[in-house]
């Protein structure tokens, strides 16, 4: 009896979901046992369809992803529309796929939204692997409200975060530029964040060894991405800190209006240059000062949160200080990268501050830590990307 071919759907078809799903379907197609489909909005995939159905990803020089292959392209993927569910009647033929295998990489804050239409179409068992900014915000969430829509279902969380450097093409949304290497992380979701000290798995309601294999055959596809397949408490120690990084980074820089190596540039009033007479030298000594100090007062808040789950799986980060180390680090790797908040903002878009600085305060909250200047960042972040959306008179 022939083996089912299993198929893995991609929801989100950013820059990040694109280079996965491609990664992905160059990996699987060889051996036929996996199929993989990226769900899309009916506009964007009316785009897609415009544009000749063409998708890939390019490696640029220097990225040793796949150098053989510069361009990826996404022929052996299928493209559906989330918008979609299967039909009401029980004629026994579905417009749309079951889903079973998920793995989401929309913006956090999109996250909920997008799948909602897709919930009828989960097997009472799925796998769902969550890749993306502000995961364990996005896990909450869907803890949350999943079981009044289906409370039949049993799913199985992954979690995953990736540091690999993409961007879109300028004329074509379904082009992406990998422009830096970096590495991908999944595994298994561990208990919430509010269980301090507590890191064993959930419990699974799909079947265990559906979720392993899912895990193996990510690990596999996915090892020219530099992935990782790590134990749940390594996991939540890894994505605490990028927590971390995003909260103490991103809307800093938003907020400024400029890349994260603009963080660099930053200097006090007392330190600017008033004459022409002022010595560059002095000038240049206080450069970076500002931002270097920003960064270091929101990780001195967030600390007494992070650390103590991050601090036994990475003991060189014990202090603010090697927080901050941690933060200004990919501030410097990164300096010319203008982050998705940023994007976001300038495009007068919703950010997904909620599931990052916003998330952090309520986790405070619950254990009666104030973090005033997290809570702050959150609410200017909220007020700017109000006042973008606001007509100008």
């Amino acid at each position: 009896m022939a083996q089912a071919v299993r198929r893995v759907h991609i929801l989100g078809a950013g820059a990040v979901g694109l280079l996965h799903a491609a990664h992905l379907a160059q990996s699987v197609a060889a051996a036929g046992k996996t199929a993989v489909t990226l769900l899309l909005r009916e506009p964007s995939k009316s785009a897609f369809l415009a544009g000749g159905s063409l998708a890939s990803v390019v490696e640029q020089t220097g990225v040793p992803s796949q150098q053989h292959k510069p361009h990826l392209h996404l022929q052996d993927v299928r493209f559906d529309c989330q918008d979609s569910a299967p039909p009401a009647d029980t004629s026994g033929t579905q417009r749309s796929e079951p889903i079973s295998t998920l793995i989401v990489t929309t913006r956090a804050h999109q996250t909920w939204p997008a799948l909602l239409p897709l919930i009828p179409r989960l097997s009472s068992r799925p796998t769902i692997l969550l890749l993306q900014n502000g995961v364990l915000g996005t896990l909450r969430t869907v803890q949350e409200r999943l079981p009044s829509i289906r409370p039949d279902i049993q799913p199985t969380f992954l979690l995953g975060l990736t540091t690999h450097g993409v961007t879109r093409s300028a004329g074509n949304p379904f082009q992406v530029q990998h422009v830096g290497f970096g590495h991908t992380v999944i595994g298994r979701a561990s208990r919430p964040l509010s269980s301090l000290g507590h890191s064993a798995e959930l419990g699974h309601g799909g079947e265990p060894d559906e979720a392993q294999d899912v895990l193996d055959m990510l690990g596999s596809a996915w090892s020219h991405l530099a992935v990782s397949v790590v134990p749940s408490d390594r996991l939540q120690a890894q994505l605490v800190l990028k927590l971390v990084v995003n909260s103490c980074l991103n809307p800093v820089v938003a907020l400024l209006g400029c890349p994260n190596g603009g963080l660099f540039t930053l200097t006090s009033a007392a330190s600017v240059p008033t004459t022409s007479s002022s010595s560059s030298s002095s000038s240049s000594a206080d450069l970076g000062t500002e931002g270097i100090a920003i960064v270091q007062s929101l990780c001195d808040e967030i600390a007494p949160l992070a650390l103590p789950l991050i601090t036994p799986h990475e003991p060189h980060i014990s202090n603010a200080q090697a927080l901050a180390a941690v933060v200004l680090d990919v501030a410097r790797k990164t300096a010319a990268n203008r982050n998705s908040m940023l994007v976001d903002l300038a495009a007068g878009r919703e950010t997904e501050i909620d599931f990052l600085n916003g998330f952090v305060v309520g986790l405070a909250a619950q254990q009666g830590r104030p973090m005033p200047l997290h809570a702050m960042l959150a609410r200017l972040v909220r007020l700017r990307s109000a006042l973008g959306k606001t007509p100008t008179p």
